[in-house]
């Protein structure tokens, strides 16, 4: 199980006599879930939320099932990949409310670079069966050092794409930002001692 909130907000003026004006205002939370079976099949599950004014998107919110298969399990190097269905609502400035009825694919990948440091890529795309000019995506990549026991510092770069925009406005978005992560261990207080 895995809980991801992520907030950007960037403003942008050409000189200093001119007005700030925005050039990004995004929000997603997400809250992901994977279940592995025997011989690396996987079941997967979402619930996804997001915001974004720039683009048009007063809110997109979906839960998602699906398969996934599981490539490469080892101590370096895991990449899991699979398809899914999403079902929920979204409103656009220019579109009004709609209902998401989405094919989907997801793939997630983890390469082991030393003990402290590892890289990260998950991609989600999406086609809505119900109107095929709608597809959003956002690819993301991050490279995770830790630094302590509970907090780590990760630079990552994501791109987002939405083919329903307005006039004017790019369906592409890429950013590169630098902060500190947060991470809370599983508890082995449960774990059974070993045997004599």
């Amino acid at each position: 199980v895995r809980f991801d909130a992520d907030y950007t907000l960037a403003r942008y003026k050409q000189v200093e006599t001119a007005p700030w004006f925005k050039v990004q205002d995004d929000m997603v939370v997400q809250n992901v879930y994977l279940h592995l079976f025997e011989k690396r099949w996987a079941a997967m599950g979402a619930a996804y939320y997001r915001r974004d004014p720039i683009v048009g998107l007063d809110h997109r919110v979906f839960g998602q099932g699906g398969l996934g298969f599981q490539f490469a399990n080892t101590a370096k190097f895991k990449l899991l990949a699979g398809g899914s269905f999403a079902l929920g609502q979204q409103s656009r400035q220019e579109f009004g409310g709609q209902a998401v009825r989405a094919v989907g694919f997801t793939d997630s990948l983890v390469l082991r670079l030393g003990k402290t440091t590892s890289l990260e890529q998950s991609i989600l795309y999406h086609i809505d069966v119900s109107n095929t000019d709608d597809k959003t995506y956002t690819l993301s990549a991050s490279l995770l050092s830790q630094i302590s026991k509970h907090a780590g510092l990760k630079v990552s770069f994501k791109r987002q794409y939405d083919s329903l925009v307005p006039k004017g406005v790019p369906g592409l978005q890429s950013a590169i930002t630098v902060g500190l992560t947060i991470g809370f261990q599983p508890s082995h207080v449960h774990t059974a001692p070993p045997k004599p």
